[in-house]
């Protein structure tokens, strides 16, 4: 097997991995390392936010694990990544701005490098293609083998050409 799938799955399965573990532990409010540490309901307060956001992180964090494991779904895959990255950023800057220790910012912040890892290793069958307009007023889709250039009109809703 070639590198790339290797360290490819490797960071997604650590931050699909550390998403769905961490779903599982918001829901629960239980430990910040499932079974030891702090309760994860004590941080969330320190960092200042309510007890109640766990219940929406967790069931986000349940539905973007899902997705990064998941097979084909290159939009839900995208949000998921931005999820995880919103999430992750947003726990560094709280750690941040709390004043906590640089372990926690440290941690958050490396496990955002993995989701931007897998993100960027992911395999084109993961990928979502994209559109782009032309300086001729016709659009032009990449990715997925097709190179045509096609109006706008035959771009089909989905965001794949038909040609």
């Amino acid at each position: 097997m070639k590198a790339r799938p290797i360290a490819y799955w490797a960071a997604t399965a650590i931050i699909a991995g550390e998403t769905l573990a961490g779903g599982v532990t918001d829901l629960i409010q239980g430990r910040e390392s499932v079974v030891a540490g702090r309760p994860v309901v004590d941080i969330v307060t320190q960092l200042g936010y309510p007890a109640y956001v766990l219940k929406i992180l967790g069931i986000l964090k349940l539905a973007g694990a899902a997705v990064l494991f998941a097979p084909r779904l290159p939009r839900l895959k995208e949000w998921a990544y931005a999820g995880v990255m919103f999430e992750l950023t947003g726990a560094a800057a709280s750690h941040v701005l709390r004043g906590n220790g640089p372990g926690d910012v440290i941690t958050c912040l490396v496990l955002a490098a993995f989701a931007l890892a897998s993100w960027a290793l992911r395999p084109p069958s993961r990928m979502l293609g994209s559109i782009s307009a032309s300086p001729f007023g016709r659009a032009t889709h990449r990715g997925h083998g097709c190179q045509s250039g096609l109006r706008r009109a035959e771009i089909e809703p989905g965001g794949w050409c038909c040609g």
